[in-house]
């Protein structure tokens, strides 16, 4: 009889274990999934949108375009400027500095790199991550897909180039990855930027994976006569272009459908400076073009994915496909709309 109440005290024990267990993952699941929900927003959601803008969708396998900018804290002054470009099919990661004093214009008036951001301030509404990154943008004729501002008084423009090369090799080090939420965090509270958090290390694991060998960096101002438009776009398209926009070898024709001059040849700009061939640039047969348009002729659009993707970037404009081009040597038409006028600013 001992043995018989010992072993139904088990069976009670149990089930009365099994119960609790239950009750325990009826009330717990709820907050456990609140858990998982919140850790997962912590990491996708945007650091910094603001300024009407919008979150960046790093597609895998295309160049980022990135521009990073060193703030003073103290006086909100700008101390230096990189536009970088990180291909990650290529493994391939560019720096190209620019000088601090150099003019830039801002919405029609120029002012130097240093001054940027509280002119941007000064604006209404405020904006002073768009007025940097706008200006940056029509100065190297290069889409920017995100930026990373940093509030740093360290660092100046001459050990810039330094200071990135030291960085590489600190993250190529093998303790990486036991302090990425280091990493992680610092990069996160020290600057401001439309990347998650998900996505920085991302970035960081890719920046990783470039070779010392690819990476590249280098100073403008160390290029002579770079204050020439041509000399400027050759070393753009050198250092930033896109490989695999450049391994596509796209044709594009770029008209202006606006009373707007200069257009053309902006949008020129960008789309060779981007990895493409220019055909032809010229006006449009009507001045009264409100959207701009992108028409792929023929089958263009099969051999070119990539390249589409990149021109929709630039002129914000989702692709036409037509029929037979009667100009063979011409796999795009571009014919840019008063939508993209603000441009000539």
């Amino acid at each position: 009889m001992a043995v018989w109440r010992k072993y139904q005290q088990k069976i009670k024990f149990r089930r009365h274990v099994r119960r609790l267990m239950v009750v325990i993952f009826i009330a717990g699941a709820p907050l456990l999934l609140l858990l998982i929900i919140k850790i997962v927003q912590w990491f996708s959601t945007p650091l910094f949108l603001k300024e009407g803008m919008q979150a960046p969708s790093l597609i895998r396998g295309q160049q980022v375009n990135f521009v990073v900018a060193g703030m003073d804290p103290e006086t909100k002054l700008i101390r230096w400027v990189s536009v970088g470009a990180w291909d990650e099919g290529e493994k391939i990661l560019s720096f190209l500095i620019l000088p601090r004093d150099e003019q830039l214009t801002v919405y029609g008036t120029e002012y130097p790199i240093s001054q940027l951001s509280k002119v941007g301030s000064a604006l209404n509404p405020p904006r002073p991550v768009a007025a940097v990154i706008d200006s940056v943008e029509d100065y190297l004729a290069v889409p920017l897909d995100t930026f990373y501002f940093i509030n740093d008084s360290s660092v100046g423009e001459e050990e810039l180039s330094e200071k990135i090369l030291s960085l590489h090799q600190t993250i190529q080090s093998p303790s990486f990855w036991l302090s990425w939420p280091f990493y992680l965090k610092s990069i996160s509270e020290k600057g401001t930027t439309s990347l998650s958090r998900i996505q920085l290390l991302r970035v960081l694991v890719g920046c990783r994976r470039v070779s010392a060998a690819k990476l590249k960096v280098e100073q403008i101002k160390n290029y002579a006569g770079y204050e020439n438009v041509e000399i400027r776009d050759r070393l753009v398209r050198t250092l930033l272009g896109d490989e695999q926009v450049k391994k596509e070898n796209v044709g594009v024709s770029v008209k202006n459908g606006t009373s707007i001059s200069g257009l053309a040849m902006l949008g020129a700009r960008f789309v060779q400076n981007a990895g493409m061939r220019v055909v032809s640039t010229g006006n449009y047969r009507s001045f009264g073009v409100e959207a701009t348009e992108i028409k792929v002729l023929g089958a263009a659009g099969d051999k070119i994915p990539y390249s589409l993707r990149r021109l929709s970037q630039i002129f914000g404009k989702d692709p036409q496909f037509l029929g037979t081009s009667e100009v063979q040597r011409m796999d795009v038409e571009i014919i840019i709309g008063k939508d993209w006028g603000k441009r000539a600013r």
